[in-house]
């Protein structure tokens, strides 16, 4: 009866297993008001692993911090929220080595400069990931005809749905970057960023956005 009910909708196991699952809500404390420069790669790893994402602020108790919440199938949750962490910490890295080879030459490396450095380097991982995104789709799609973001958008549009939810934009436009050198430092930046170690592998694991 399965075989002939897969055959007839032009389904497969993995589509009727992906479409059983249920989503999971997961949090990034941020630990500050005003949010690191990593929500500028937020919509692409959204994009990335399949996922929603959105900000909330944190219980009055925690200083009315703002969160980065998380929202998906449990595996692609996990995913961003490893490269959420990830690229953070590879910005912070990469700002502090940038700011000493900058006022090393006598280059400005105040705050409007660092922001630009790493809205830079942002835009450039945020590119990377829908790439490789995009590529690890068409190889998909080419080795077993099926287009498991479309089978997975599905499942996570009817869980979102559950939510009663309704997100709204933050009014802001733009990320404020003004120098352009430092942008330029900050895609470079960008390109060092390894994406090579898969969620609990270890420092040999497989791709991250592979499947």
């Amino acid at each position: 009866m399965l075989t002939r009910l897969l055959t007839k909708y032009h389904l497969t196991m993995t589509d009727v297993e992906i479409g059983g699952e249920r989503c999971m809500t997961q949090y990034v404390a941020t630990g500050r008001r005003a949010l690191h420069e990593v929500q500028y790669c937020l919509w692409a790893l959204a994009q990335a692993t399949d996922t929603k994402c959105w900000f909330n602020k944190a219980a009055r108790y925690t200083g009315g911090e703002k969160r980065i919440v998380w929202f998906g199938l449990p595996p692609d949750v996990e995913m961003a929220v490893y490269l959420t962490g990830a690229i953070k910490a590879a910005m912070d890295r990469e700002l502090a080595g940038w700011r000493i080879r900058a006022r090393a030459v006598g280059d400005e490396t105040g705050r409007s400069s660092a922001h630009s450095f790493l809205v830079g380097m942002a835009g450039r991982v945020s590119e990377r990931l829908l790439a490789i995104k995009a590529n690890d789709r068409a190889s998909t799609l080419a080795s077993t005809g099926r287009d498991l973001v479309v089978v997975k958008d599905a499942v996570v549009k009817r869980e979102f749905a559950k939510l009663g939810l309704k997100l709204r934009s933050n009014g802001s436009s733009g990320t404020g970057a003004r120098d352009s050198a430092a942008l330029a430092a900050g895609r470079a930046a960008g390109d060092r960023v390894a994406f090579n170690r898969g969620v609990g592998q270890g420092g040999g694991g497989t791709a991250l956005l592979g499947r």
